[in-house]
This record gives C-alpha cells, sequence and structure tokens, in this order.
C-alpha cells in the first residue's frame, strides 16, 4: 500500500510540475502584464508566491488566498473569477528577472524604477451651460520597463445658434525608465522624449501621484503613500 501512495504522489508531482511549465513566461492582456515564474508570480512589481492544480490557481497576497479558474490554450491564458473573465497572451517563455523585484531593471541611461509600476490616470472635467469638454490619459509602466498610453478628450456646445460636439482618442506605447528626476519614453510614434518626473501624494485622499511635465496622474490601483 505505502507503495502504491508513493507512486501516486510521484505521478501527481510530475503533473502539477508540467502544469506549472506551461504558466511560465509573460503574459499581456487586459491592460496588464503577469511574469509568472516557477514558483512566483510578478504583478506590478511586486512578488506573490503561488500553487496550482490541473484547473486553479491559489495566490498568496497580503489579504489572504486568491483563487483563478485557468485554461492554457497554446499562446493563450484565460483566468476566471468571481464571473470575470480575463485573457492573456504569451510574450515570453522565459522565466524573467523578477525573484527580486526591489531591485530596478538598469541599462546605460536610467532604469526601471519598480515603486512605479502600476496604471497613473489624469482627469479633467469642465462644465457650463452652454456646454462643457473632458479630458481622460492614463499611462500604464509595467515592470519589464514597457508602457501603454491612452487618452481621450471630448468637447460639447449647446447654444442658440449650435448643437453638437467632438470626441477624439489615441494610443501610443513603448519603453521607458527613470534618470534622477526625470522619466524617459522610448515612443514607438514619437520617438525618445524626456519628461519631469515627481512623485507627490493628493492633498486630499493621500492616494500616491506621478507628476510628469507639471501633469498629475493619480493611481488607478490601491497603492500605499510615497
Amino acid at each position: 500500500m505505502k507503495y502504491k501512495i508513493s507512486i501516486i504522489l510521484i505521478f501527481f508531482s510530475c503533473f502539477l510540475f508540467s502544469q506549472n511549465q506551461k504558466l511560465i513566461g509573460t503574459w499581456e492582456g487586459s491592460g496588464e502584464t503577469i511574469q509568472l515564474n516557477a514558483k512566483t508570480i510578478n504583478y506590478y512589481g511586486k512578488l506573490y508566491s503561488y500553487s496550482c492544480t490541473s484547473n486553479v490557481i491559489t495566490i498568496q497576497t497580503d489579504q489572504g488566498e486568491a483563487q483563478f479558474e485557468y485554461i492554457v490554450d497554446g499562446k493563450y491564458l484565460t483566468l476566471k473569477s468571481n464571473g470575470e473573465t480575463a485573457i492573456y497572451v504569451k510574450t515570453s517563455n522565459k522565466n524573467q528577472q523578477t525573484e527580486t523585484p526591489q531591485g530596478n531593471i538598469k541599462n546605460n541611461s536610467g532604469s526601471v524604477d519598480q515603486s512605479l509600476v502600476g496604471k497613473w490616470c489624469y482627469v479633467n472635467v469642465n462644465s457650463t451651460n452652454s456646454g462643457g469638454s473632458s479630458t481622460s490619459e492614463c499611462i500604464t509602466l509595467y515592470a519589464n520597463g514597457t508602457y501603454e498610453y491612452y487618452s481621450e478628450s471630448s468637447m460639447s456646445v449647446n447654444t442658440n445658434e449650435y448643437a453638437g460636439g467632438t470626441n477624439n482618442q489615441s494610443s501610443d506605447s513603448g519603453t521607458w525608465r527613470v534618470a534622477g528626476n526625470t522619466i524617459i519614453a522610448n515612443s514607438k510614434t514619437q520617438g525618445t522624449k524626456t519628461y519631469s518626473l515627481q512623485k507627490v501624494n493628493h492633498p486630499k485622499n493621500g492616494d500616491p501621484m506621478i507628476v510628469i511635465d507639471g501633469r498629475a496622474y493619480a493611481t488607478y490601483y490601491q497603492k500605499k503613500p510615497w
């Protein structure tokens, strides 16, 4: 009986290892990047330990365990939790150098500041009796040194002579790094640009913000103050 149990345990261990191998790599989708290593998950620059069965990933977070049903279909990873579904595409099979995220990823000029990893948004809304305007911008800084940018602006006019409006959208992506009090973006559409950078906390609620060339972007996800 002990022999049979040992065989079963070995088979089960090998099965779990093969499942882990399918998960290891960098996955992108839903506006975010997830890096899965053999024992940890790097999510927005922070490491979490995890375990998996044939169809469930269990992640150890600061608030307790979080479980996700998952399906790996070639280069696609589907995660399901609480009735919501997210689909990711594998961009790399390599085990990324993320086991020590406290350090910065360095290159010849500047480094990726892991404390900045996350989604940051700026929103401005103006309204008058004759119309209004709104602007929203979001920058997502990934731990692997890439970024995504999206903006949307609209304007409406409602007077006796004219009624109508406009709407504009734009997006961009590239790589980023920090050098001193500047952030350097290598945009796919605009090339390399350097912007001033400050870390501040919101004066009312204390949420962390980053100020890029004088424009303040507040954290989209919950983060501790600077």
